[in-house]
């Protein structure tokens, strides 16, 4: 893939670097952003306003990296990267 990822926790930005880095993400993790929140409450402490269920959290959490697992393992052929021509 060859993209630098910075140590953040903000989601929304790792999910537009990825598409940057022409790595299709799940269409299931399209809302995975949301839990950028609980990732700050996690490494600092703060307290987040509540945005998302505890069920669908644990649903995007688990499918998030089962992916990113898989992406690792096996870096994406050509025909999993996102069409240019959007």
């Amino acid at each position: 893939m060859g993209a630098d990822f910075p140590f953040t926790h903000n989601l929304g930005l790792l999910t537009q670097l990825c598409e940057d880095a022409q790595l299709a993400l799940p269409q299931s993790l399209s809302e995975v952003d949301m839990l950028t929140p609980y990732a700050a409450q996690v490494r600092y402490g703060s307290a987040p306003a509540i945005t998302v269920t505890r069920a669908a959290a644990l649903d995007l959490a688990s499918e998030t990296t089962e992916w990113a697992a898989g992406v690792v393992k096996a870096p994406p052929s050509p025909d999993t990267r996102v069409d240019d021509r959007r």
